[in-house]
């Protein structure tokens, strides 16, 4: 890259899909599944390399930046930026491209988010360095997606169109559009097509480029923006246009709706995880996995007799499972989960139920 991007990551999500041990004052970027750092300290290592220290940012609620200070000592205060409260990629994204344009002018900004797996580290670098530089020299917006391994519901998906040359060695492709979690039968078609690839949610662009699509695509975002960089007052700026904003996805915002879209797709392995099946399948992936993961707990001596394709992950005691598969088992202090491992997605759906019921301590 000519010039040192900006690099934000994108850290407010609650992570309800991995309840009980994701909670509102610790969501899944800031635990370790047990491999021995959180998941926001993973990626700002993998990110921390392809720009200078000053240009690297993380936005998040006010709730978690102590803990993500504690997580990120290398960062200054000044470099965790809080939103008033949780709305979404699009305002977060707003936010940091602010925070990045009154500091140079029209720098480039890559957005990560902080909860992801990456299976090759310098490949996913080299995807972000064309992305950054293809962002530059075409004016355009830029992702970053993976190729799918099989028919996922949960995924967005990217369908890619004609190539736009190579940028940094890495061939970039026109983007044809956004496809948000198909039905199983499409996403089966998707994957034996390969025009489709699974969106990762990393993006690219110059402040300018993004505060120009912004204003034609999402105006309410564009006033953000630039009374954001304008304002003396960057707190003050933000708590004043936050309760206006709607909560949306930078997909839905603006990606979906530009014609100046360009993905770089990406050969490494990835995941999000977004729920214990996600954790067992990421581990599965190493070789010399066990039929059975232990993703906590493993000191506690956990029992499998007859049992295949089961996550455990305990924080006080042994457990121990007779004749089940693919059964998910988490307990924490407050709260035990069983569910299978095929309806894991529906942790957040017993979340909602459990705030309905007035269980805020179960948050």
């Amino acid at each position: 890259m000519s010039e040192n991007p900006f690099i934000a990551i994108i850290a407010g999500g609650a992570g309800t899909r991995l309840w009980p041990r994701s909670r509102s004052g610790n969501p899944k970027q800031l635990l370790d599944f047990g491999r021995g750092e959180s998941f926001i300290r993973q990626t700002y290592r993998r990110v921390a390399p392809l720009t200078a220290p000053d240009r690297l940012m993380v936005i998040t609620g006010p709730e978690l930046a102590g803990a993500i200070a504690g997580e990120l000592p290398e960062l200054d205060p000044s470099q965790i930026i809080c939103e008033p409260s949780p709305k979404g990629t699009a305002p977060a994204i707003t936010v940091a491209a602010a925070h990045a344009a009154r500091r140079a002018r029209d720098p480039t900004l890559i957005t990560v988010g902080s909860d992801h797996y990456i299976g090759d580290v310098d490949a996913f670098r080299r995807c972000l360095r064309s992305a950054a530089a293809a962002a530059r020299q075409t004016g355009g917006l830029l992702t970053v997606a993976v190729r799918p391994t099989h028919p996922d519901t949960g995924m967005g998906y990217i369908h890619v169109g004609e190539s736009a040359g190579a940028f940094v060695g890495i061939p970039v492709h026109r983007t044809r559009e956004f496809v948000e979690k198909p039905d199983k039968a499409t996403a089966a078609r998707y994957v034996a097509g390969g025009q489709h690839l699974w969106n990762c949610n990393y993006f690219a662009f110059s402040t300018g480029s993004l505060q120009a699509a912004l204003a034609r695509h999402a105006p309410h975002l564009e006033l953000l923006l630039a009374a954001l960089i304008r304002s003396t007052d960057f707190s003050g700026e933000l708590r004043d246009h936050w309760a206006d904003l709607p909560s949306e996805a930078i997909d839905t915002a603006l990606m979906e709706r530009a014609d100046n879209v360009f993905t770089v797709p990406a050969e490494f392995d990835w995941a999000d995880i977004g729920s214990w099946d996600g954790v067992y399948k990421i581990a599965k992936s190493v070789p010399g996995a066990t039929e059975n993961y232990v993703a906590g707990g493993e000191h506690l001596g956990h029992e499998f007799l007859g049992s295949r394709g089961c996550l455990v992950d305990a924080e006080s005691k042994p457990v121990a499972v007779i004749g089940l598969d693919d059964v998910v088992i988490v307990e924490s202090a407050d709260a035990v989960l069983v569910c299978h491992r095929d309806r894991a997605q529906e942790v957040a759906d017993l979340l909602a139920q459990l705030r309905s019921d007035g269980r805020a301590e179960l948050l």
